[in-house]
């Protein structure tokens, strides 16, 4: 992946984000300021970053946990201090002076660095039930983890309070692809991918009144797995500005050859603004207009504080009073649905621009599955009634929009379908829904077309594919009910009738066979 790096300034609780290419896979920089000069330190995020001393606080927790009362603290910190002035030393004599440092001296520094860290590094060991006694398991220990000590790596930014700005793009790996490798005492250690654990290292070494800047995936904030990374930038940073971005063709991606669905996080660390979260809607561009992306961002305040909805994707105050009218709604259909039965509907779990439920079987023959068993899903309910509300429901573009601002924009998952709130679904303004999903259904089948596909995996593939966008007509009545269920006014049923409409109507037959 080809990241990018975010420098940025706050005025007036705006932010401003300039874009600077680095050509590397992934990469974090850390910025320190003084009266005199400016620091600024590139690394590659790679997985020992995660694993070390960050402050002196946490040296200090580890050396009084082994009941170490001596002098030991003092002569850490002593030698810190001495390593972090030889580094000084020897940066001032190659950049301001212009002269060479000599072999003997970057041999002393190393030792000097090696004692300490041979030190810290016991303690680390320790944490991970290595006795100090024994050496072989000890040096496997730093040979597989390469624990990297911040404290005395960055020894003069760290005591000063931390850096004053961190901004990068971590790795998204899955930790189960990680072998002989753990990490202890993070919060987000749970969730499964080491981005989470890089975006918590950043705080722990990011000045208090520092600024913080990531580009992370954006099913962060929609999936479940990843509470305790939500809960934990939630509670520790403040005037989080958090801008989302399409990640696949549909109609363009934010870098070339990436298909990852993006958020960048831009915040402060804990205040008292009393405002916790501004949001930019959901972000899609055509190719012609991503040189000017940055420069169209806008941010409106989000005050949903549960749940998804912490981060949720807003396009100005008409989608929050769109969204507070579904909401006062409160239950979804999940209390409608079995676990099996007779009576059930099938739905695309991956959608482009249109989501598509059916109460009959899509044609799809295969000589190796009898159906497209990885998009479509079934849902389960007692009565035909139940099937066509919920059915014309998943249908809307009033769900098209609940997906879309708190959901992953991929995939819909059981909590999408099952939390859409609808209230009472046997409600007598939703009859009309009935007789109008049967016309959908009907003019789906009839705008459909025949597809054939060799793969040289699964051999040849017939199916039928499906043109929700020639049925916008009937899924518009689907919305006009909802509406005055939802008690829109006529401007807000006038947003979701249009909503993303430029690319949902835009798109072509052929974007739409790429998916």
């Amino acid at each position: 992946m080809k990241p990018a790096l975010f420098a940025w300034k706050h005025f007036s609780a705006t932010w401003s984000v300039l874009e600077k290419s680095t050509g590397q896979k992934s990469s974090l920089t850390f910025v320190a300021f003084s009266n005199v000069s400016v620091s600024i330190q590139t690394v590659a995020p790679s997985f020992s970053k995660l694993v070390g001393y960050a402050t002196l606080d946490d040296v200090k927790k580890a050396v009084t946990s082994k009941l170490a009362f001596d002098d030991t603290m003092e002569r850490i910190e002593e030698r810190a201090q001495d390593v972090d002035r030889l580094f000084n030393r020897f940066r001032q004599q190659q950049v301001e002076f212009g002269g060479e440092v000599t072999a003997a001296d970057k041999k002393h520094l190393r030792d000097r660095v090696k004692e300490l860290e041979d030190e810290l590094n016991g303690y680390l060991a320790g944490e991970y039930g290595i006795k100090s006694n024994d050496a072989k398991r000890r040096a496997q220990w730093v040979n597989s983890h390469k624990p990297f000590n911040w404290f005395i790596e960055f020894h003069s930014s760290m005591t000063d309070g931390g850096f004053d700005v961190v901004i990068g793009n971590p790795p998204y790996v899955e930790t189960n692809k990680v072998r002989d490798y753990k990490t202890l005492k993070y919060a987000t250690g749970e969730c499964g991918n080491l981005y989470p654990l890089f975006v918590e290292r950043s705080a722990q070494i990011l000045a208090r009144s520092g600024r913080f800047g990531m580009i992370v995936p954006l099913s962060g904030f929609s999936t479940a797995r990843m509470e305790p990374y939500q809960n934990f930038l939630w509670s520790w940073y403040d005037q989080m500005h958090l801008s989302f971005y399409s990640g696949d063709a549909h109609p363009s991606i934010l870098f070339s050859g990436v298909k990852y669905r993006l958020a960048i996080i831009l915040a402060g660390r804990r205040g008292d603004s009393g405002q916790k979260a501004f949001v930019t809607s959901y972000m899609r561009w055509y190719a012609d207009a991503r040189d000017s992306l940055f420069s169209t961002l806008s941010y409106v305040a989000c005050f949903f504080e549960s749940g998804f909805l912490r981060f949720a994707k807003l396009d100005g105050i008409r989608s929050i009073r769109v969204l507070e009218r579904m909401l006062e709604q409160h239950s979804g259909p999940g209390h409608y649905l079995r676990p099996t039965g007779t009576v059930h509907l099938t739905y695309h779990r991956s959608p482009v621009f249109w989501i598509r439920s059916m109460d009959f079987e899509p044609y799809f023959r295969s000589t190796t599955r009898s159906r497209s068993e990885d998009h479509l899903k079934d849902l389960y309910v007692t009565s035909q009634s139940e099937l066509k509300r919920i059915g014309a429901v998943i249908n809307s573009t009033c769900f098209y929009f609940w997906f879309t601002t708190q959901g992953n924009c991929r995939n819909i998952t059981a909590g999408d379908v099952e939390n859409v709130p609808i209230g009472k679904l046997a409600a007598k303004d939703l009859a009309p829904v009935e007789s109008v999903f049967g016309r959908l259904m009907e003019n789906l089948q009839k705008n459909s077309r025949r597809r054939i596909y060799n793969y040289e995996v699964s051999g040849r593939v017939e199916y039928d594919e499906f043109y929700p966008n020639k049925s916008k007509h009937i899924i518009d009545e689907i919305d006009r009910v909802l509406a005055q269920h939802y008690g829109f006014t006529e401007e807000e049923l006038d947003f979701i009738i249009n909503y993303d409409i430029k690319y949902r109507m835009g798109l072509t037959v052929e974007q739409e066979d790429e998916e």
